[in-house]
């Protein structure tokens, strides 16, 4: 088997982990989405090399029909693949945000129910609204959904106000992190609303940001696996720093990854 024929291996779930609840479901999920990609990648590998092996016995019997060394013949499925990888980065672009985002406000959610006062605003909820409610926990998930989703189409520093203010935890320790973050959040709304076609929007708020790759507007912004690894690892610390304070300041439980996917398993 050549090089290119080895198995390709993914990120190792670390059982050790310990994480809240929210941490759990963010590094779960964090974790499959470059999963699937390497089980994609070696679920064609696997059909090409099936492929070669069958020619193989196949050309025995008969040689001038079946061509063994035709490249065609032996990579059929993982060229085809291929032929998905813009979607594919995409695709993942959009998870690896949507993840966080979606961690982001279930950590704000918990750290509520321990301290109902984070959450306190002017912001009024209709009767409609209110009696669609059944407990107080429902009430703390609508608002704080509602909040996060809103934050993200103003930008990063939005965001980050918003959990400065509620926890005391800044996403954007450096500019680096800001603008990774920047960058795929965008990259996610350009992902989402516009197909990832490049418009004046997007193009304005990358200016100045050193992971964007300039381009036209009208273009398809595309995203290299390294962008996708260098906003992944980003996110992971930034989850790891967030997760650690506020189970100390709220007093959140945290077990290991493994306990957690026992308990849920059970």
């Amino acid at each position: 088997m050549s090089e290119s024929d080895k198995e390709i291996k993914g990120p190792k779930v670390p059982a050790k982990e310990v994480c809240t609840a929210p941490g759990f479901r963010f590094f779960e999920r964090h974790w499959k989405i470059f999963d699937f990609l390497f089980f994609a990648s070696n679920l064609a590998r696997t059909q090409d090399e099936s492929r070669k092996i069958a020619l193989k016995a196949l050309s025995l019997a008969d040689p001038e029909k079946y061509d063994v060394g035709s490249d065609k013949e032996r990579r059929g499925a993982f060229k085809r693949l291929q032929q998905f990888r813009d979607y594919q980065t995409e695709n993942m672009c959009i998870r690896l945000s949507d993840n966080f985002l979606c961690y982001l406000s279930e950590i704000i959610q918990a750290c509520a129910l321990k301290n109902p006062n984070i959450i306190k605003s002017k912001e009024q909820l209709s009767v409609e609204d209110i009696l669609n409610f059944k407990r107080n926990k429902d009430i703390i998930r609508f608002v704080v959904d509602k909040k996060i989703n809103g934050l993200t189409y103003g930008g990063v520093n939005d965001i980050d106000n918003f959990i400065m203010s509620r926890i005391g935890f800044s996403i954007l320790e450096d500019e680096n992190a800001k603008n990774i973050i920047s960058y795929s959040v965008n990259l996610r709304n350009l992902y989402t609303h516009n197909r990832g076609i490049v418009d004046n929007i997007f193009k304005r708020k990358m200016k100045g940001n050193n992971l964007y790759s300039p381009c036209d507007v009208g273009d398809l912004y595309e995203v290299d696996y390294d962008d996708l690894v260098v906003i992944a690892n980003n996110y992971y610390n930034i989850c790891q720093e967030l997760d650690l304070f506020v189970s100390e300041k709220f007093g959140l439980k945290r077990k290991r990854f493994s306990t957690w996917a026992k308990s849920k398993t059970m």
